[in-house]
């Protein structure tokens, strides 16, 4: 396996992981989340067509379908959302969704909502 993960990982998965690696490896992926956060953030698996992998700040959903060729992105993504609940301000967010909603400002709440997760995307993967 030519995945960053074949360290941590104790077995090496084949195409698709069966019941227990999967179990294994989202157990493992859920304690990297508690780790960055020093938090009980309780982190789901979705198949992929499920949504897009969010956090409100209080759990995570991460929308991927694991297997031995995107792992590391899997993992990566975990850690971006455990980074959200860890440093991201959902409060001023909402705050600020409402001031500019309540100034009748950019055109709705959803696209108020993306330009700020954009913005705020940009600073938790620096």
């Amino acid at each position: 396996m030519n995945t960053k993960s074949a360290y941590w990982l104790s077995h090496t998965p084949t195409e698709k992981f069966n019941l227990i690696e999967l179990a294994h490896t989202q157990r493992a992926i859920s304690n990297f989340v508690k780790i960055l956060t020093k938090k009980e953030i309780p982190v789901e698996f979705f198949e992929q067509n499920q949504g897009d992998s969010m956090t409100d700040g209080k759990k995570i959903a991460i929308s991927s379908t694991i297997n031995m060729h995107n792992i590391d992105s899997v993992v990566g993504l975990a850690l971006h959302e455990g980074a959200h609940c860890k440093h991201t301000d959902f409060y001023v967010l909402k705050k600020i969704t409402n001031r500019l909603l309540h100034d009748n400002l950019m055109g709705g709440r959803r696209w108020i909502e993306l330009l700020l997760n954009f913005i705020e995307d940009r600073r938790i993967d620096n």
